[in-house]
């Protein structure tokens, strides 16, 4: 099957950027901006194996509402790309990656709104936590609060994230269409645009490994969630197939009665990535959300 990019991805596939040179590991993170240069900054961070390019879906809807994006390939993925001489990984070193991203944007001083999914989703409490002066508002979509608060895991999506590390790029994907998508209503043609993305720059067995076993390693922050005092939107799938949706209440129990304000958004026909699935109704959410706090 040949997979082949919408043309709305192209200008995110071609985007000019940066290179960040980070002293841990000796890795450059690739990054960039776009939307109004005055525009509201939002930090954009992705999950596991996923480059920044998947933000596709939401970055034009954004910056049509006025906020600037700022995105960057992880550690592993990407432009960033994955460095033998790179050392472990780990969630802190990531996120100490993503605040590094803000304040090379010019956004130190100011702080950003940030976005999280999934993996990205774990790197943003991590940042919101560490660098709380960074962040001004923060949403999580499809995550889990990692270390032993995680809620189980089915046995297929174990099987998908031990197995991805020894199959092509290609296989890797559609191994795990059946738990990130939600089948009976998202159509192939969207599926196979995602995939087409993806693999523009496919993610190594070593980046994904090294991603993997950081999350796998993390302490998590399940016991330090009292301490996030920013607005939050929690936004899951209820048909989520390779994270148990019921991480998003167990999130949303340690930031109740702290936080500003915590919204839980469960959307029905939506699996692990409902920014496909439900592309207009998750871009309006997370407008609107942002909006409150401009």
């Amino acid at each position: 099957m040949a997979y082949e990019p919408p043309s709305s991805a192209l200008a995110f596939l071609n985007a000019a950027g940066h290179q960040l040179r980070r002293s841990i590991g000796s890795v450059d993170l690739w990054w960039t901006c776009e939307g109004p240069q005055a525009g509201e900054p939002l930090l954009l961070i992705h999950g596991l194996g996923y480059p920044s390019d998947m933000w596709y879906r939401q970055i034009p809807t954004l910056n049509e509402a006025g906020y600037r994006t700022i995105r960057f390939d992880n550690r592993g993925v990407g432009r960033t790309g994955f460095d033998q001489r790179g050392g472990m990984y780990s969630i802190e070193i990531m996120s100490d990656d993503a605040a590094a991203v803000i304040e090379a944007a010019g956004y130190g001083e100011k702080g950003v709104n940030v976005m999280g999914a999934s993996l990205g989703g774990l790197i943003a409490q991590d940042l919101t936590l560490r660098y709380p002066k960074l962040v001004k508002t923060l949403i999580l979509a499809c995550t889990h609060p990692g270390g032993k608060h995680i809620a189980p895991f089915s046995q297929q999506a174990k099987d998908l994230l031990s197995k991805r590390k020894n199959l092509s790029s290609v296989a890797s994907a559609e191994l795990s269409v059946p738990l990130i998508y939600h089948l009976p209503t998202t159509s192939r043609h969207l599926i196979d645009e995602d995939i087409a993305v993806r693999l523009v720059r496919p993610t190594s067995a070593e980046g994904y490994t090294a991603q993997l076993q950081a999350s796998i390693a993390y302490e998590g922050t399940y016991e330090k969630l009292e301490q996030i005092k920013v607005p939050v939107l929690l936004i899951v799938g209820k048909q989520d197939g390779l994270l148990n949706p019921e991480n998003t209440d167990v999130i949303a129990g340690q930031l109740m009665g702290n936080a500003k304000s915590v919204e839980v958004v469960k959307l029905e026909n939506s699996s692990h990535l409902f920014s496909t699935d439900q592309t207009k109704i998750c871009n309006e959410m997370i407008i609107k959300f942002l909006n409150q706090y401009k």
